[in-house]
């Protein structure tokens, strides 16, 4: 998780957001204990079957891109997108 702290604090240009479909108190606890600067959106089922996301495991990172789909999966996959950037 510090990896996604640092990554969204060095592309302000991209909105990072956190996707779950746990509830909301529980989303913002998972926010404020890993000091995320970033939103967390709760209760999001719909939002992650509409991304093709069937199942996170942990802290599972996705890069949805402007078309509205999963262009990258995988800590190593978005690094690398970000990169390019």
């Amino acid at each position: 998780m510090p990896g996604l702290v640092q990554a969204s604090l060095q592309h302000p240009d991209l909105p990072f957001m956190g996707v779950t479909a746990a509830e909301r108190g529980e989303a913002a606890m998972f926010r404020t204990d890993y000091g995320l600067p970033f939103p967390v959106l709760a209760e999001a089922q719909e939002s992650l079957d509409a991304w093709g996301v069937d199942f996170i495991w942990g802290n599972a990172v996705y890069y949805v891109g402007h078309t509205g789909h999963v262009e990258a999966q995988g800590v190593r996959e978005v690094e690398g997108l970000l990169l390019l950037r």
